[in-house]
């Protein structure tokens, strides 16, 4: 019985083998490449897709906070208006006030008031002389038993009233007193056309006449200013009421 030993594979059967095998594998590639390839387009497209998305939102937030800004400067703007136009409605209400205080002082002492031109509550100059004696008291702010006469009280009136108006220091018979309104001066005087939409505190227009003989009309103006804006130049205003005696 013959045996045959079997030695090594020829190289080119094992290259054919080789090949063999390499093209098994090409084949499951390319099997694998068809089943996935549509997938991996899906992803490719879902990654294109999601990186479009996160642009536009990123775009959206930029225009969202940049709309966000300008709306809170508008509030702002609008804060800052309502507040000068609230400061400017309590300096109106001031004077008005004021005006009505000075009206009362000259009814109360209405003999005063009638005199007319020589009255001492026709004051377009604005001079203002207090006299303690019509508080009961003398220039130390001690109790006194002196007199006030209707003069002394009429120019008395008008220095208290112009005190509220502009403030005063403390004297010895009387407390500081803080100024209603900024740059304010008062001006009683007769004058027959009161609204003069022109007069200032250093030029009133008060033209001292009296249409009717006995009955003087006296024009009670409040002068006083204001900044419209935190850092612009004040802006001045004026409050007139006539009144008759």
């Amino acid at each position: 019985m013959k045996k045959t030993i079997l030695g090594p594979a020829p190289k080119v059967a094992i290259l054919l083998i080789n090949k063999a095998k390499m093209a098994k594998k090409s084949e499951c590639t390319r099997q694998y490449m068809r089943i996935f390839e549509p997938l991996l387009t899906q992803l490719s497209s879902k990654r294109a897709l999601l990186r479009q998305a996160l642009a536009f939102t990123l775009v959206e937030v930029m225009v969202s906070v940049f709309v966000l800004a300008v709306g809170l400067l508008g509030i702002a703007g609008a804060q800052l208006t309502a507040l000068r136009v609230k400061g400017d409605s309590a300096s109106r209400a001031v004077a008005e006030n004021l005006v009505a205080d000075m009206a009362d002082r000259m009814r109360a002492n209405s003999p005063q008031a009638e005199l007319g031109l020589t009255s001492p509550y026709n004051n377009p100059s604005g001079a203002a002389v207090a006299n303690p004696n019509c508080l009961g008291v003398d220039n130390t702010g001690a109790a006194t038993s002196a007199t006030c006469s209707p003069t002394q009280l009429a120019e008395n009136d008008f220095y208290e009233w112009n005190s509220l108006i502009a403030g005063a220091a403390a004297t010895a018979y009387a407390p500081a007193v803080p100024a209603s309104l900024t740059n304010g001066v008062g001006i009683v005087c007769i004058d027959s056309t009161p609204f003069d939409a022109n007069a200032t505190p250093t030029n009133p227009m008060c033209d001292n006449l009296i249409p009717v003989a006995t009955t003087p009309v006296y024009a009670i103006k409040i002068f006083w200013s204001e900044r419209d804006q935190p850092n612009s130049v004040t802006t001045p205003y004026q409050y007139v009421a006539s009144f008759e005696p």
